[in-house]
Protein backbone atom coordinates (compact mmCIF):
# COMPACT_ATOMS: atom_id res chain seq x y z
CA UNK A 1 0.00 0.00 0.00
CA UNK A 2 1.22 3.36 -0.48
CA UNK A 3 2.96 4.63 2.25
CA UNK A 4 1.55 7.97 3.03
CA UNK A 5 -1.22 8.34 0.14
CA UNK A 6 -2.70 11.56 0.96
CA UNK A 7 0.75 13.42 0.86
CA UNK A 8 0.47 13.09 -3.26
CA UNK A 9 -0.37 16.87 -3.78
CA UNK A 10 -0.74 15.90 -7.63
CA UNK A 11 -3.84 13.89 -7.40
CA UNK A 12 -6.48 16.29 -7.69
CA UNK A 13 -9.20 14.03 -8.55
CA UNK A 14 -12.20 13.68 -6.45
CA UNK A 15 -14.53 10.96 -7.23
CA UNK A 16 -18.14 11.56 -6.32
CA UNK A 17 -18.56 8.39 -5.58
CA UNK A 18 -16.30 8.84 -2.58
CA UNK A 19 -18.43 11.58 -1.45
CA UNK A 20 -21.74 9.85 -1.44
CA UNK A 21 -20.61 6.71 0.14
CA UNK A 22 -19.27 8.47 3.06
CA UNK A 23 -21.73 11.17 3.60
CA UNK A 24 -24.56 8.62 2.82
CA UNK A 25 -23.33 5.54 4.61
CA UNK A 26 -21.33 6.72 6.99
CA UNK A 27 -21.53 10.32 7.65
CA UNK A 28 -24.60 10.23 10.14
CA UNK A 29 -23.81 13.70 11.28
CA UNK A 30 -20.12 13.31 12.16
CA UNK A 31 -19.10 16.05 9.45
CA UNK A 32 -21.18 17.66 6.43
CA UNK A 33 -18.34 17.23 4.07
CA UNK A 34 -15.16 15.63 3.09
CA UNK A 35 -12.10 16.46 2.05
CA UNK A 36 -10.26 16.02 -0.94
CA UNK A 37 -7.67 13.57 0.49
CA UNK A 38 -10.65 11.81 1.79
CA UNK A 39 -11.64 10.61 -1.94
CA UNK A 40 -7.96 10.30 -2.72
CA UNK A 41 -7.81 8.14 0.81
CA UNK A 42 -10.54 5.84 -0.64
CA UNK A 43 -9.06 4.88 -3.85
CA UNK A 44 -6.30 4.04 -2.58
CA UNK A 45 -7.51 1.58 0.07
CA UNK A 46 -9.82 0.61 -2.97
CA UNK A 47 -6.86 -0.41 -5.05
CA UNK A 48 -4.98 -1.87 -2.31
CA UNK A 49 -8.33 -3.99 -1.09
CA UNK A 50 -7.95 -7.06 -3.52
CA UNK A 51 -4.17 -7.24 -2.09
CA UNK A 52 -4.00 -6.82 1.45
CA UNK A 53 -6.37 -8.02 4.50
CA UNK A 54 -8.44 -5.14 6.27
CA UNK A 55 -5.68 -5.56 9.05
CA UNK A 56 -3.00 -4.84 7.00
CA UNK A 57 -4.48 -1.90 5.27
CA UNK A 58 -5.84 -0.15 8.72
CA UNK A 59 -2.31 -0.87 10.03
CA UNK A 60 -0.43 1.30 7.41
CA UNK A 61 -3.21 3.68 7.92
CA UNK A 62 -2.82 3.70 11.50
CA UNK A 63 1.40 4.55 10.82
CA UNK A 64 1.22 6.95 8.40
CA UNK A 65 -2.29 9.30 8.88
CA UNK A 66 -3.52 11.49 11.54
CA UNK A 67 -6.31 10.35 13.81
CA UNK A 68 -9.04 12.65 11.65
CA UNK A 69 -7.74 10.65 8.46
CA UNK A 70 -7.36 7.32 10.32
CA UNK A 71 -11.30 7.44 11.58
CA UNK A 72 -12.25 8.09 7.92
CA UNK A 73 -9.61 5.07 7.35
CA UNK A 74 -11.81 2.98 9.41
CA UNK A 75 -14.87 3.83 8.31
CA UNK A 76 -14.05 2.83 4.36
CA UNK A 77 -12.80 -0.04 5.35
CA UNK A 78 -15.97 -0.87 7.27
CA UNK A 79 -17.69 -0.17 4.53
CA UNK A 80 -15.81 -2.63 2.07
CA UNK A 81 -15.60 -5.34 4.89
CA UNK A 82 -19.96 -4.90 4.37
CA UNK A 83 -20.08 -4.40 0.69
CA UNK A 84 -17.25 -5.45 -1.38
CA UNK A 85 -17.34 -8.96 -2.83
CA UNK A 86 -14.51 -11.02 -0.84
CA UNK A 87 -11.44 -12.87 -2.45
CA UNK A 88 -11.73 -16.45 -3.96
CA UNK A 89 -9.99 -17.63 -1.19
CA UNK A 90 -11.80 -16.03 1.40
CA UNK A 91 -15.15 -16.95 0.13
CA UNK A 92 -14.11 -20.83 -0.25
CA UNK A 93 -13.18 -20.71 3.56
CA UNK A 94 -16.63 -19.43 4.06
CA UNK A 95 -17.86 -22.45 2.06
CA UNK A 96 -16.09 -24.75 4.08
CA UNK A 97 -17.13 -23.04 7.18
CA UNK A 98 -20.93 -23.86 5.90
CA UNK A 99 -20.17 -27.81 4.81
CA UNK A 100 -18.58 -28.16 8.20
CA UNK A 101 -21.97 -26.98 9.54
CA UNK A 102 -24.37 -29.24 7.17
CA UNK A 103 -22.61 -32.09 8.72
CA UNK A 104 -22.74 -31.23 12.54
CA UNK A 105 -26.01 -29.16 13.18
CA UNK A 106 -27.63 -28.66 9.78
CA UNK A 107 -30.68 -26.34 10.76
CA UNK A 108 -31.71 -22.93 9.78
CA UNK A 109 -30.93 -21.33 12.93
CA UNK A 110 -27.29 -22.33 12.84
CA UNK A 111 -26.66 -20.57 9.52
CA UNK A 112 -28.91 -17.65 10.40
CA UNK A 113 -26.27 -17.36 13.64
CA UNK A 114 -23.66 -17.64 11.14
CA UNK A 115 -24.78 -14.74 8.90
CA UNK A 116 -24.86 -12.88 12.20
CA UNK A 117 -21.20 -13.00 12.95
CA UNK A 118 -20.15 -11.37 9.44
CA UNK A 119 -20.90 -7.97 8.06
CA UNK A 120 -20.33 -8.96 4.76
CA UNK A 121 -23.50 -8.90 2.83
CA UNK A 122 -22.18 -11.59 0.38
CA UNK A 123 -20.79 -13.85 2.70
CA UNK A 124 -24.14 -13.33 4.68
CA UNK A 125 -25.42 -14.61 1.13
CA UNK A 126 -24.13 -17.32 1.43
CA UNK A 127 -24.81 -18.65 4.80
CA UNK A 128 -28.73 -17.27 4.06
CA UNK A 129 -28.77 -19.55 0.89
CA UNK A 130 -28.09 -22.54 3.30
CA UNK A 131 -30.81 -21.62 5.29
CA UNK A 132 -33.08 -21.36 2.42
CA UNK A 133 -31.88 -24.95 1.25
CA UNK A 134 -32.67 -26.20 4.17
CA UNK A 135 -36.00 -24.91 4.44
CA UNK A 136 -36.60 -26.53 1.24
CA UNK A 137 -35.41 -29.74 2.57
CA UNK A 138 -37.66 -29.68 5.14
CA UNK A 139 -40.47 -28.92 3.03
CA UNK A 140 -39.58 -31.70 1.01
CA UNK A 141 -38.95 -34.12 3.58
CA UNK A 142 -35.49 -34.82 3.00
CA UNK A 143 -31.94 -33.64 4.57
CA UNK A 144 -29.16 -31.75 2.27
CA UNK A 145 -26.28 -33.25 1.14
CA UNK A 146 -23.92 -35.64 2.91
CA UNK A 147 -25.39 -35.32 6.34
CA UNK A 148 -28.57 -36.87 4.31
CA UNK A 149 -27.49 -40.70 3.88
CA UNK A 150 -30.59 -40.94 1.97
CA UNK A 151 -32.75 -41.47 5.13
CA UNK A 152 -36.31 -40.77 4.63
CA UNK A 153 -38.31 -38.09 6.31
CA UNK A 154 -41.91 -38.74 6.53
CA UNK A 155 -44.95 -36.61 6.95
CA UNK A 156 -47.41 -38.13 8.60
CA UNK A 157 -50.21 -36.85 6.41
CA UNK A 158 -49.05 -38.16 3.52
CA UNK A 159 -48.68 -41.58 5.40
CA UNK A 160 -52.29 -41.52 6.72
CA UNK A 161 -53.80 -40.53 3.10
CA UNK A 162 -51.64 -43.39 1.40
CA UNK A 163 -52.09 -46.34 4.17
CA UNK A 164 -55.70 -45.10 5.57
CA UNK A 165 -55.52 -47.20 9.00
CA UNK A 166 -55.89 -45.82 12.52
CA UNK A 167 -53.37 -43.70 14.04
CA UNK A 168 -51.76 -43.35 17.61
CA UNK A 169 -51.01 -39.82 18.09
CA UNK A 170 -48.76 -39.35 21.00
CA UNK A 171 -47.19 -36.26 22.79
CA UNK A 172 -47.36 -34.34 25.56
CA UNK A 173 -49.74 -31.19 26.27
CA UNK A 174 -49.12 -28.45 23.54
CA UNK A 175 -47.32 -30.78 21.34
CA UNK A 176 -50.10 -30.47 18.31
CA UNK A 177 -51.94 -34.41 18.63
CA UNK A 178 -55.49 -32.10 18.44
CA UNK A 179 -54.33 -30.09 15.57
CA UNK A 180 -53.32 -32.85 14.04
CA UNK A 181 -56.15 -34.36 14.20
CA UNK A 182 -58.28 -31.89 13.12
CA UNK A 183 -55.92 -31.62 9.91
CA UNK A 184 -56.14 -34.63 9.27
CA UNK A 185 -60.02 -34.86 9.48
CA UNK A 186 -59.71 -31.88 6.82
CA UNK A 187 -57.08 -33.57 4.24
CA UNK A 188 -59.17 -37.22 5.04
CA UNK A 189 -62.80 -35.48 4.31
CA UNK A 190 -61.57 -33.94 0.78
CA UNK A 191 -59.70 -36.69 -0.55
CA UNK A 192 -62.17 -39.46 0.23
CA UNK A 193 -65.07 -40.65 -2.45
CA UNK A 194 -67.67 -40.54 0.04
CA UNK A 195 -69.54 -38.66 2.63
CA UNK A 196 -67.00 -38.33 5.81
CA UNK A 197 -69.07 -37.98 9.48
CA UNK A 198 -66.66 -36.87 12.48
CA UNK A 199 -67.07 -37.77 16.15
CA UNK A 200 -64.88 -36.76 18.98
CA UNK A 201 -64.88 -38.68 22.59
CA UNK A 202 -62.81 -35.97 25.02
CA UNK A 203 -63.05 -37.06 28.49
CA UNK A 204 -61.33 -33.08 29.22
CA UNK A 205 -63.71 -31.43 26.71
CA UNK A 206 -61.42 -29.77 24.88
CA UNK A 207 -62.75 -26.96 22.48
CA UNK A 208 -62.84 -28.79 18.82
CA UNK A 209 -64.72 -26.05 17.26
CA UNK A 210 -67.50 -27.56 14.94
CA UNK A 211 -67.03 -31.28 15.75
CA UNK A 212 -69.25 -33.11 18.27
CA UNK A 213 -68.20 -33.84 21.33
CA UNK A 214 -69.03 -37.01 24.08
CA UNK A 215 -67.28 -36.04 27.31
CA UNK A 216 -68.81 -38.00 29.93
CA UNK A 217 -66.69 -41.39 30.67
CA UNK A 218 -70.03 -43.39 30.99
CA UNK A 219 -71.45 -42.34 27.53
CA UNK A 220 -67.57 -42.62 26.14
CA UNK A 221 -67.96 -46.26 26.66
CA UNK A 222 -71.03 -46.70 25.45
CA UNK A 223 -70.42 -45.06 22.12
CA UNK A 224 -67.22 -46.82 22.05
CA UNK A 225 -69.57 -50.03 22.40
CA UNK A 226 -71.56 -49.02 19.49
CA UNK A 227 -69.17 -48.21 17.09
CA UNK A 228 -68.12 -52.04 17.39
CA UNK A 229 -71.79 -52.40 16.60
CA UNK A 230 -71.38 -50.49 13.61
CA UNK A 231 -68.42 -52.91 12.35
CA UNK A 232 -70.02 -56.30 12.98
CA UNK A 233 -73.41 -54.83 11.19
CA UNK A 234 -71.50 -53.26 7.58
CA UNK A 235 -69.50 -56.80 8.13
CA UNK A 236 -72.71 -58.43 8.26
CA UNK A 237 -73.96 -55.97 5.29
CA UNK A 238 -70.72 -57.21 3.04
CA UNK A 239 -71.35 -60.67 3.66
CA UNK A 240 -75.32 -60.62 2.78
CA UNK A 241 -73.59 -58.49 -0.43
CA UNK A 242 -71.05 -61.58 -1.44
CA UNK A 243 -73.27 -63.92 -0.86
CA UNK A 244 -76.69 -62.87 -2.96
CA UNK A 245 -74.94 -60.07 -5.02
CA UNK A 246 -72.55 -60.49 -8.42
CA UNK A 247 -69.71 -58.61 -7.77
CA UNK A 248 -70.15 -55.33 -9.85
CA UNK A 249 -72.99 -54.57 -7.92
CA UNK A 250 -71.47 -54.67 -4.06
CA UNK A 251 -70.68 -51.93 -2.96
CA UNK A 252 -69.38 -50.41 0.36
CA UNK A 253 -71.32 -47.23 0.39
CA UNK A 254 -71.59 -46.62 4.13
CA UNK A 255 -70.72 -43.22 5.24
CA UNK A 256 -66.65 -42.93 6.36
CA UNK A 257 -66.53 -42.60 9.59
CA UNK A 258 -63.62 -40.70 11.91
CA UNK A 259 -63.86 -41.11 15.29
CA UNK A 260 -60.93 -38.77 17.30
CA UNK A 261 -60.38 -40.28 20.98
CA UNK A 262 -58.26 -38.33 23.06
CA UNK A 263 -57.01 -38.98 26.39
CA UNK A 264 -57.09 -42.09 26.16
CA UNK A 265 -55.32 -43.07 29.25
CA UNK A 266 -58.34 -41.29 31.22
CA UNK A 267 -61.15 -43.42 29.76
CA UNK A 268 -59.28 -46.83 30.13
CA UNK A 269 -58.55 -45.32 34.25
CA UNK A 270 -62.27 -44.95 34.33
CA UNK A 271 -63.15 -48.57 33.04
CA UNK A 272 -60.91 -50.64 35.29
CA UNK A 273 -62.24 -48.56 38.35
CA UNK A 274 -65.02 -50.30 40.46
CA UNK A 275 -67.68 -48.52 38.66
CA UNK A 276 -66.70 -48.47 35.88
CA UNK A 277 -66.65 -52.49 36.10
CA UNK A 278 -69.91 -52.72 37.18
CA UNK A 279 -71.30 -50.35 33.73
CA UNK A 280 -70.10 -52.62 31.73
CA UNK A 281 -71.18 -55.74 33.36
CA UNK A 282 -74.64 -54.30 33.88
CA UNK A 283 -75.05 -53.37 30.52
CA UNK A 284 -73.04 -55.92 28.79
CA UNK A 285 -70.21 -53.48 27.03
CA UNK A 286 -67.27 -53.90 25.79
CA UNK A 287 -64.20 -52.77 27.91
CA UNK A 288 -62.44 -50.04 25.99
CA UNK A 289 -58.91 -51.43 25.44
CA UNK A 290 -61.17 -54.32 23.81
CA UNK A 291 -62.61 -51.53 21.54
CA UNK A 292 -59.32 -50.07 20.84
CA UNK A 293 -57.95 -53.07 19.00
CA UNK A 294 -60.87 -54.43 17.82
CA UNK A 295 -62.30 -51.81 16.23
CA UNK A 296 -58.98 -49.71 15.37
CA UNK A 297 -57.43 -52.51 13.28
CA UNK A 298 -60.50 -53.70 11.56
CA UNK A 299 -62.64 -50.57 10.78
CA UNK A 300 -60.34 -49.49 7.44
CA UNK A 301 -62.18 -52.18 5.59
CA UNK A 302 -65.28 -51.35 6.47
CA UNK A 303 -65.21 -47.09 6.19
CA UNK A 304 -63.79 -45.77 9.19
CA UNK A 305 -60.89 -44.81 10.79
CA UNK A 306 -59.97 -44.23 14.74
CA UNK A 307 -57.17 -41.44 15.88
CA UNK A 308 -56.58 -41.93 19.24
CA UNK A 309 -54.60 -39.57 20.86
CA UNK A 310 -52.63 -40.11 24.15
CA UNK A 311 -49.68 -38.34 26.68
CA UNK A 312 -48.10 -41.52 27.09
CA UNK A 313 -46.40 -43.45 24.15
CA UNK A 314 -46.65 -46.47 25.90
CA UNK A 315 -48.27 -48.52 23.40
CA UNK A 316 -48.31 -51.97 25.23
CA UNK A 317 -50.26 -49.96 27.97
CA UNK A 318 -52.94 -49.42 25.79
CA UNK A 319 -53.46 -52.58 25.83
CA UNK A 320 -51.87 -52.79 22.25
CA UNK A 321 -49.90 -55.89 21.73
CA UNK A 322 -47.07 -56.56 18.65
CA UNK A 323 -50.11 -59.00 17.05
CA UNK A 324 -52.15 -55.35 16.57
CA UNK A 325 -49.45 -52.84 16.19
CA UNK A 326 -48.81 -52.82 12.96
CA UNK A 327 -52.96 -51.82 12.27
CA UNK A 328 -52.30 -48.51 13.65
CA UNK A 329 -49.89 -45.80 12.26
CA UNK A 330 -47.81 -44.47 15.50
CA UNK A 331 -47.20 -40.80 15.47
CA UNK A 332 -45.20 -38.88 18.36
CA UNK A 333 -44.86 -35.53 18.64
CA UNK A 334 -42.01 -33.50 20.64
CA UNK A 335 -41.24 -35.28 24.50
CA UNK A 336 -42.30 -38.38 23.07
CA UNK A 337 -40.94 -38.13 19.80
CA UNK A 338 -37.46 -37.62 21.57
CA UNK A 339 -38.16 -40.57 23.94
CA UNK A 340 -38.44 -42.51 20.50
CA UNK A 341 -35.23 -41.15 19.19
CA UNK A 342 -33.23 -41.87 22.15
CA UNK A 343 -34.54 -45.51 22.10
CA UNK A 344 -34.05 -46.15 17.94
CA UNK A 345 -30.86 -44.28 17.38
CA UNK A 346 -27.48 -43.73 18.63
CA UNK A 347 -26.94 -40.05 18.51
CA UNK A 348 -24.13 -39.93 15.74
CA UNK A 349 -26.96 -41.49 13.61
CA UNK A 350 -28.60 -38.90 10.46
CA UNK A 351 -31.71 -39.54 12.51
CA UNK A 352 -30.75 -38.89 15.63
CA UNK A 353 -28.86 -35.77 14.97
CA UNK A 354 -32.27 -34.62 12.99
CA UNK A 355 -34.54 -35.11 15.46
CA UNK A 356 -32.04 -33.69 17.81
CA UNK A 357 -31.77 -30.05 15.74
CA UNK A 358 -35.76 -29.88 16.13
CA UNK A 359 -35.17 -30.25 20.66
CA UNK A 360 -36.62 -27.00 20.78
CA UNK A 361 -39.03 -26.56 18.71
CA UNK A 362 -41.71 -29.67 17.24
CA UNK A 363 -39.80 -32.76 16.31
CA UNK A 364 -41.92 -35.78 15.15
CA UNK A 365 -41.49 -39.51 14.81
CA UNK A 366 -43.83 -42.01 12.51
CA UNK A 367 -43.35 -45.55 12.58
CA UNK A 368 -40.16 -45.49 14.05
CA UNK A 369 -38.78 -42.44 11.05
CA UNK A 370 -37.92 -39.05 11.76
CA UNK A 371 -40.70 -37.03 10.61
CA UNK A 372 -41.85 -33.11 9.93
CA UNK A 373 -44.84 -32.07 11.92
CA UNK A 374 -47.14 -31.46 9.55
CA UNK A 375 -48.93 -28.33 12.16
CA UNK A 376 -46.18 -26.86 13.79
CA UNK A 377 -43.18 -28.12 12.35
CA UNK A 378 -42.50 -24.42 10.95
CA UNK A 379 -41.72 -22.92 14.29
CA UNK A 380 -37.95 -23.04 15.87
CA UNK A 381 -38.87 -22.40 19.15
CA UNK A 382 -41.90 -24.30 20.87
CA UNK A 383 -43.98 -22.23 23.49
CA UNK A 384 -47.35 -22.18 24.06
CA UNK A 385 -50.23 -20.65 22.02
CA UNK A 386 -48.54 -20.90 18.67
CA UNK A 387 -51.50 -21.05 15.99
CA UNK A 388 -51.15 -24.40 14.09
CA UNK A 389 -50.42 -23.96 10.28
CA UNK A 390 -54.70 -23.84 9.42
CA UNK A 391 -56.41 -26.13 6.97
CA UNK A 392 -59.52 -25.48 4.78
CA UNK A 393 -62.96 -26.42 6.22
CA UNK A 394 -63.45 -30.09 6.10
CA UNK A 395 -66.40 -31.55 3.73
CA UNK A 396 -68.56 -33.72 6.80
CA UNK A 397 -72.11 -34.56 7.37
CA UNK A 398 -73.62 -35.03 10.65
CA UNK A 399 -73.04 -37.62 12.77
CA UNK A 400 -75.83 -40.49 11.78
CA UNK A 401 -75.38 -43.29 14.25
CA UNK A 402 -77.74 -43.22 17.14
CA UNK A 403 -75.77 -41.54 20.75
CA UNK A 404 -77.13 -41.93 24.20
CA UNK A 405 -76.17 -38.56 24.59
CA UNK A 406 -76.59 -35.59 22.95
CA UNK A 407 -72.76 -34.07 22.01
CA UNK A 408 -71.70 -30.81 22.82
CA UNK A 409 -70.85 -28.57 19.96
CA UNK A 410 -68.72 -25.04 20.67
CA UNK A 411 -69.94 -22.33 19.07
CA UNK A 412 -67.73 -20.96 16.23
CA UNK A 413 -68.42 -21.07 12.57
CA UNK A 414 -67.00 -23.70 10.32
CA UNK A 415 -64.35 -21.73 8.25
CA UNK A 416 -63.25 -19.63 11.61
CA UNK A 417 -61.75 -22.73 13.05
CA UNK A 418 -60.01 -24.46 10.16
CA UNK A 419 -59.42 -21.21 8.06
CA UNK A 420 -56.20 -19.14 7.70
CA UNK A 421 -52.92 -19.29 5.66
CA UNK A 422 -51.74 -22.63 5.33
CA UNK A 423 -47.92 -23.09 6.03
CA UNK A 424 -45.79 -25.92 4.75
CA UNK A 425 -45.00 -27.58 1.56
CA UNK A 426 -47.06 -27.12 -1.99
CA UNK A 427 -47.45 -30.90 -1.45
CA UNK A 428 -49.01 -30.67 1.63
CA UNK A 429 -51.31 -27.64 0.27
CA UNK A 430 -52.28 -29.15 -2.41
CA UNK A 431 -53.75 -31.85 -0.08
CA UNK A 432 -55.43 -29.97 2.58
CA UNK A 433 -57.05 -28.37 -0.86
CA UNK A 434 -58.44 -31.88 -2.30
CA UNK A 435 -58.36 -32.68 -5.63
CA UNK A 436 -59.71 -31.06 -8.03
CA UNK A 437 -63.40 -31.82 -10.14
CA UNK A 438 -61.21 -32.95 -13.28
CA UNK A 439 -58.95 -35.19 -11.06
CA UNK A 440 -61.24 -36.98 -8.95
CA UNK A 441 -60.58 -40.72 -7.77
CA UNK A 442 -62.24 -43.44 -8.38
CA UNK A 443 -64.38 -44.58 -6.49
CA UNK A 444 -62.56 -47.26 -3.76
CA UNK A 445 -59.12 -46.04 -4.55
CA UNK A 446 -56.64 -46.36 -1.99
CA UNK A 447 -53.72 -44.77 -2.62
CA UNK A 448 -55.15 -41.29 -2.96
CA UNK A 449 -51.47 -39.13 -2.81
CA UNK A 450 -48.47 -40.39 -4.03
CA UNK A 451 -45.35 -40.51 -1.67
CA UNK A 452 -42.53 -37.95 -3.31
CA UNK A 453 -40.17 -40.64 -2.13
CA UNK A 454 -41.85 -43.09 -4.36
CA UNK A 455 -41.29 -41.00 -7.51
CA UNK A 456 -37.84 -42.39 -7.21
CA UNK A 457 -34.66 -41.20 -5.70
CA UNK A 458 -31.92 -41.71 -7.51
CA UNK A 459 -29.88 -45.17 -7.01
CA UNK A 460 -32.83 -46.67 -4.80
CA UNK A 461 -35.66 -48.10 -6.11
CA UNK A 462 -39.13 -46.93 -5.58
CA UNK A 463 -41.54 -48.84 -2.69
CA UNK A 464 -43.30 -50.77 -5.58
CA UNK A 465 -39.88 -51.55 -7.39
CA UNK A 466 -38.26 -52.40 -4.16
CA UNK A 467 -41.76 -55.24 -3.65
CA UNK A 468 -41.59 -56.67 -6.98
CA UNK A 469 -37.84 -57.48 -6.52
CA UNK A 470 -38.35 -59.24 -3.17
CA UNK A 471 -40.79 -61.13 -4.22
CA UNK A 472 -39.12 -62.25 -7.66
CA UNK A 473 -35.40 -62.78 -5.54
CA UNK A 474 -37.35 -64.67 -2.52
CA UNK A 475 -39.77 -66.72 -5.03
CA UNK A 476 -36.65 -68.11 -6.89
CA UNK A 477 -35.17 -71.67 -6.24
CA UNK A 478 -32.50 -71.26 -4.44
CA UNK A 479 -34.33 -67.88 -3.17
CA UNK A 480 -32.04 -64.96 -2.66
CA UNK A 481 -31.29 -63.63 0.81
CA UNK A 482 -32.80 -60.43 2.29
CA UNK A 483 -28.87 -59.09 1.91
CA UNK A 484 -28.52 -60.37 -1.73
CA UNK A 485 -31.54 -58.58 -2.58
CA UNK A 486 -30.59 -55.46 -0.56
CA UNK A 487 -27.00 -54.99 -2.57
CA UNK A 488 -28.85 -54.38 -5.68
CA UNK A 489 -29.61 -51.32 -4.64
CA UNK A 490 -26.14 -50.04 -3.70
CA UNK A 491 -25.15 -52.03 -0.33
CA UNK A 492 -25.94 -53.86 3.06
CA UNK A 493 -26.80 -51.71 5.28
CA UNK A 494 -29.28 -50.31 7.56
CA UNK A 495 -30.90 -47.86 5.49
CA UNK A 496 -31.57 -50.51 2.12
CA UNK A 497 -33.28 -52.93 4.83
CA UNK A 498 -35.32 -50.10 6.00
CA UNK A 499 -36.67 -50.16 2.32
CA UNK A 500 -36.66 -53.72 2.33
CA UNK A 501 -38.75 -54.00 5.55
CA UNK A 502 -41.24 -50.96 4.24
CA UNK A 503 -41.73 -52.59 0.48
CA UNK A 504 -43.24 -55.45 2.90
CA UNK A 505 -45.04 -53.39 5.44
CA UNK A 506 -46.68 -51.26 2.30
CA UNK A 507 -47.29 -53.87 -0.70
CA UNK A 508 -47.07 -57.27 1.31
CA UNK A 509 -51.03 -57.58 1.32
CA UNK A 510 -51.04 -58.52 -2.14
CA UNK A 511 -48.78 -61.45 -1.77
CA UNK A 512 -50.25 -62.63 1.04
CA UNK A 513 -53.22 -63.01 -0.58
CA UNK A 514 -51.72 -65.59 -2.38
CA UNK A 515 -51.64 -67.66 0.27
CA UNK A 516 -55.09 -67.43 1.43
CA UNK A 517 -58.26 -69.48 0.38
CA UNK A 518 -61.57 -69.66 2.03
CA UNK A 519 -60.08 -67.53 4.74
CA UNK A 520 -57.57 -69.49 5.84
CA UNK A 521 -53.77 -69.88 5.17
CA UNK A 522 -52.87 -72.71 2.32
CA UNK A 523 -49.39 -73.38 4.30
CA UNK A 524 -47.85 -72.80 7.57
CA UNK A 525 -47.78 -69.36 8.97
CA UNK A 526 -43.49 -70.31 9.85
CA UNK A 527 -43.08 -70.64 6.21
CA UNK A 528 -44.63 -67.75 4.64
CA UNK A 529 -42.70 -65.88 7.66
CA UNK A 530 -39.51 -67.67 6.46
CA UNK A 531 -40.13 -66.71 3.02
CA UNK A 532 -40.63 -63.08 3.47
CA UNK A 533 -37.68 -62.31 6.13
CA UNK A 534 -35.55 -64.77 4.27
CA UNK A 535 -34.79 -65.61 8.13
CA UNK A 536 -35.35 -69.12 9.25
CA UNK A 537 -37.87 -70.62 11.51
CA UNK A 538 -36.85 -69.91 15.03
CA UNK A 539 -36.89 -74.00 15.95
CA UNK A 540 -33.93 -74.52 13.08
CA UNK A 541 -31.77 -71.53 13.93
CA UNK A 542 -30.74 -71.06 17.65
CA UNK A 543 -29.02 -67.30 16.85
CA UNK A 544 -30.62 -65.22 19.51
CA UNK A 545 -30.05 -62.32 16.23
CA UNK A 546 -31.75 -63.95 13.92
CA UNK A 547 -34.60 -65.30 16.47
CA UNK A 548 -35.31 -61.50 16.94
CA UNK A 549 -35.43 -60.61 12.75
CA UNK A 550 -37.59 -63.74 12.55
CA UNK A 551 -39.70 -62.30 14.94
CA UNK A 552 -40.23 -59.05 13.64
CA UNK A 553 -40.87 -60.43 10.35
CA UNK A 554 -43.34 -62.53 12.19
CA UNK A 555 -45.02 -59.30 13.69
CA UNK A 556 -45.28 -58.07 10.34
CA UNK A 557 -46.80 -61.26 8.50
CA UNK A 558 -49.38 -61.50 11.52
CA UNK A 559 -50.12 -57.59 11.18
CA UNK A 560 -50.90 -58.11 7.65
CA UNK A 561 -52.99 -61.08 8.17
CA UNK A 562 -55.03 -59.74 10.94
CA UNK A 563 -55.85 -56.54 8.65
CA UNK A 564 -57.59 -59.10 5.95
CA UNK A 565 -59.06 -60.88 8.64
CA UNK A 566 -57.12 -64.19 8.73
CA UNK A 567 -56.11 -65.42 11.97
CA UNK A 568 -52.56 -67.52 11.63
CA UNK A 569 -53.44 -69.00 15.15
CA UNK A 570 -56.61 -70.06 17.02
CA UNK A 571 -57.50 -66.85 18.90
CA UNK A 572 -60.93 -65.09 18.95
CA UNK A 573 -63.12 -62.83 21.50
CA UNK A 574 -66.02 -63.17 22.38
CA UNK A 575 -68.11 -60.03 20.99
CA UNK A 576 -71.07 -58.63 23.49
CA UNK A 577 -74.09 -59.16 23.34
CA UNK A 578 -75.90 -57.42 19.68
CA UNK A 579 -78.13 -54.43 20.00
CA UNK A 580 -77.52 -52.93 23.53
CA UNK A 581 -77.61 -49.71 21.87
CA UNK A 582 -80.03 -49.28 19.01
CA UNK A 583 -78.31 -49.38 15.29
CA UNK A 584 -79.04 -48.23 12.22
CA UNK A 585 -80.30 -50.66 10.20
CA UNK A 586 -78.28 -52.48 6.98
CA UNK A 587 -80.32 -54.26 4.49
CA UNK A 588 -78.85 -58.22 5.41
CA UNK A 589 -79.73 -61.50 5.00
Amino acid sequence: MYTNPYALGQYQRQPAGAYGVLNSAYGQGLVSSLPPEVAFLYDAILEEWEYSTAEQILSDCRQNLDKRLYTYAQLIVSHLEQNSQPSASEVEAYKLTVRKLFRKSPTPETFRKLAAETENVYLQQIALNAVQTLENAAVMGRLPGKFAKNIRILNPIEVILREQVSALIFGNTGSGKSSLASMLVSVLSRHLQKPVQVLVLDPHLNDWGCLPIVDEKVHIIRVLTLLVHELEARKANWRWQVRNLPKEQRQKDWPFLITIWDEIDDTLSFANSKAGQRLIEREGLMHPSDVLRVYGSQIRKFGGMLLGLNQSGNVEALGIDSKYRSNYIDIHLVESALMQAESLWKMETPERAFIEARRDGYPCVVRSRPAIHPTHGHYPLRQEGLAPAASPAPLLEPWGLSLTIEPVVFSGNIEEVFGGQIVGSKELALMLQGPKPSQALPQGAEQLEPDPWEEGTPGLPTLEEAFRQIKAGRSQTPPLKKSDICATWGGRNADKFAIYDEALQTYGQEWLKEFIADGKLTKPWQEIVELFGGIPYASKDKSSKNRSKFNQTKELVFGILHALGVEPEAASSKMPPANVIPLRRHPSA
